[in-house]
């Protein structure tokens, strides 16, 4: 196994162009800030980046907890990739990562300066100490347990040989930890109506929106929609897509984990009876609803 270097001072963009690095190389396997990935897949390690100080952080990507090195290690045997690029400040760091992963040392050295100009490098501190932005060259979908209610963007790009088809697309994701956190995330309450007033549009002969509520928690976010349907055929089904298609969109649309998205029928109107109680089927103004006393406790 030959192991490659990719060394860089601290937000000069090292992680957003790891994978390309990888790609014009031929490498398959990354480690950086504690993670072990493997053609594009996280596959063992802890971020640092989730860590919330910044000498816990420190600690994870130099592999100073024992579960982690040894869950690294045995995956690295597992996997036997030909080549591994390790991601680090310097090369000291390098170095510390091998010994404590009984690796071999390094047999070649890229430098950010190699593949970066001085603009992208500028660019790249930019986000990170302005923003407190941070890459992992990770999809973000592996990544919404860990870093549930952080702020999360994924970076699409082609994928090289190297790192399997190349019409498949892979990701790098943005984070910003909680180490470097420059405020907290509320929950527009229009947004969240927009998102399930929208996704019912598809299914109005159906369901009606009469209103919803939620959690709150951007970690776990729990939602109930509160319908009137009409008793049809199918009807069911249809309700199980909406719920499938709300989770969905919430998900991509503000990066918070989303737990449950549950569906509270509150009326039901028989085909039958529509044109009776068509001036009740229609849409019609309402408020969001808040949860009542006996819902919270």
């Amino acid at each position: 196994m030959e192991i490659i270097s990719f060394t860089g001072k601290s937000g000069t963009g090292k992680s957003y162009n790891a994978i390309r690095v990888c790609r014009e190389n031929n490498i398959d396997a990354i480690i950086d800030d504690g993670l072990l990935i493997y053609k594009g897949s996280i596959v063992a390690g802890s971020s640092a980046k989730k860590c919330a100080l910044k000498a816990a952080a420190m600690r994870t990507a130099l592999f100073n907890y024992e579960e982690q090195r040894r869950e690294v290690r045995e995956k690295i045997e597992e996997l036997q990739p030909e080549k591994l690029m390790i991601i680090g400040t310097s090369d000291r760091m390098v170095d510390w990562i091998t010994n404590a992963l009984e690796l071999p040392a390094a047999s070649r050295r890229i430098y950010i300066e190699d593949v970066t100009s001085v603009e992208d490098r500028e660019k790249a501190a930019e986000s990170r100490f302005g923003a407190g932005e941070h890459v992992i060259p990770a999809p973000m979908v592996q990544l919404k347990r860990d870093f549930a209610g952080y702020f999360m963007n994924p970076i699409r790009f082609l994928r090289g040989a190297a790192m399997e088809d190349r019409q498949q697309e892979a990701e790098r994701t943005v984070v910003r930890p909680a180490y470097s956190y420059f405020g907290r995330f509320e929950i527009n309450e229009q947004v969240l109506e927009d998102i399930i007033d929208i996704a019912a549009e598809k299914y109005t002969s159906c369901l009606h929106v009469m209103g919803f509520y939620h959690n709150g928690n951007t970690s776990n976010l729990n939602v109930v929609i509160e319908l009137r349907i009409k008793k049809i055929p199918g009807v069911v089904h249809r309700l199980i897509r909406y719920q499938m298609e709300v989770h969905s969109v919430i998900e991509k649309m503000t990066a918070f984990s989303v737990g449950n998205i549950n569906i509270r029928i509150r009326d039901v109107v028989l085909p039958d009876e529509v044109l009776e109680r068509r001036n009740l089927w229609h849409p019609f103004g309402r408020k969001n609803m808040k949860k009542s006393s006996h819902e919270k406790s």
